[in-house]
């Protein structure tokens, strides 16, 4: 067990804030582990979320208040307040809420943690890409924004939306300024919010956690596995385009869903790649872990900046190569050559040469794998990650 973080005799109390405890992605995952994990530290999480998840353990309290994370300010402040004055927590950690001003009232009763787990705060649009060039946007948030979602269609453009999503960020950035510590997923996502003006004091970068299965899985297996929302930044359109140019027989499968899905079953079959490509939707952690542990690699065909991938990594943990553009947070986690191959984004022709590469290469399969492996579990393994966490906390309670 893990030195237990205590103020006193008792143990911290630690109000844990999330929508959605649902697994649907890298922040579900995120703090569905945090709050599993919290106890080995001597920590007691208390979640309030809009939906709960009930595979968390039993002996973990979770509210369920919808209030908080609706349109109406006053209704989440007075439900934010209510939930304070009945657990009386000692430390407040924040991951996604929708009322920005949430943030502001927790930091203004009790020490505040929030995580950053996307752009939004900082991009009005979301996904930093200018989508009329396909460039990535490298500007801070800022009034010219407002011009960006005309000029370059990175935000809605609808007068109305785009005033309401630009506001949404500028609050955010004001709330986040208030919190006592941010921590952010990568160094990716920490630049941004400093070039945005949070101060560097308060801002750390603290990765996620993979959890390490026991043993390597088999790397004879020659699936192509894509786990992720189907959307344009997640690009999984591009991966299709990619399988369509490597020349061995291969499996892929794709495990997520989302507003593209129609589009990209239509685009395999036009690429006549169709009975190649299993469209499986999103599987639970058991389905999952059997994907990662029987694909050859993964690929994160991602034209967004990904805030970090925390695919990547769980398919490192079971021992596989990860293909990927260069975005983002991924190179944080994909050392090239070593664990894996990044691929200049965009590139097409070298996002298929490499896959084909890892496919008919065993060798090379087996040396990036067995090197990604060594690499989450020296990084990113729950001990190390749980320790920065709880040592984040002790800070503000000193």
């Amino acid at each position: 067990m893990l030195e237990s973080l205590q103020w006193g005799r008792r143990v911290v109390k630690v109000l844990v804030v999330q929508e959605s405890l649902r697994p649907a992605g890298g922040s579900e995952t995120v703090v569905r582990r945090a709050v599993a994990a919290l106890p080995e530290a001597g920590c007691m999480p208390v979640v309030v979320c809009r939906d709960g998840d009930p595979s968390l353990p039993a002996n973990i309290p979770v509210h369920e208040v919808p209030e908080i994370f609706g349109p109406s300010a006053n209704e989440a402040f007075r439900a934010l307040e209510a939930i304070m004055k009945r657990e009386r927590p000692d430390l407040v950690h924040i991951h996604k809420v929708a009322e920005p001003g949430v943030i502001g009232l927790a930091a203004q009763r009790l020490p505040t943690v929030v995580t950053v787990h996307d752009h939004a705060s900082y991009c009005p649009g979301g996904s930093k890409v200018f989508w009329r060039t396909g460039a990535v946007c490298t500007r801070p948030l800022g009034v010219p924004c407002l011009i960006h979602a005309y000029a370059h269609r990175c935000a809605p453009r609808h007068p109305v939306r785009l005033w309401r999503q630009f506001k949404l960020s500028r609050d955010a950035m004001s709330a986040l300024q208030r919190a006592q510590r941010v921590l952010t997923l990568s160094s990716y996502v920490r630049e941004r919010l400093l070039q945005s003006g949070l101060g560097s004091d308060r801002v750390a970068v603290l990765a996620p956690w993979v959890e390490i299965p026991p043993g390597v899985a088999s790397t004879h297996a020659e699936s192509v596995l894509f786990v992720g929302r189907i959307t344009r930044e997640k690009a999984p359109a591009t991966l299709l385009k990619a399988l369509a140019l490597v020349r061995v027989p291969f499996k892929a499968v794709i495990a997520g869903d989302g507003p593209l899905r129609p589009n990209c079953e239509r685009l395999a079959a036009h690429l006549s790649i169709g009975p190649s490509v299993h469209f499986r939707g999103w599987l639970g952690t058991a389905a999952l872990e059997e994907e990662y542990a029987r694909c050859a690699l993964l690929v994160v065909p991602s034209l967004w900046p990904e805030p970090f991938g925390m695919v990547g990594p769980e398919a490192m943990a079971y021992g596989k190569p990860v293909v990927a553009f260069d975005v983002g947070g991924v190179r944080e986690w994909l050392v090239d050559g070593v664990n894996g191959i990044l691929v200049q984004r965009g590139d097409t022709p070298a996002l298929a040469a490499a896959i084909q590469q890892v496919l008919t290469n065993s060798g090379l399969r087996a040396r990036l794998g067995a090197a990604a492996r060594d690499y989450v579990a020296q990084r990113f393994s729950r001990k190390l990650q749980l320790t920065r966490l709880v040592a984040n906390y002790r800070e503000l309670l000193t």
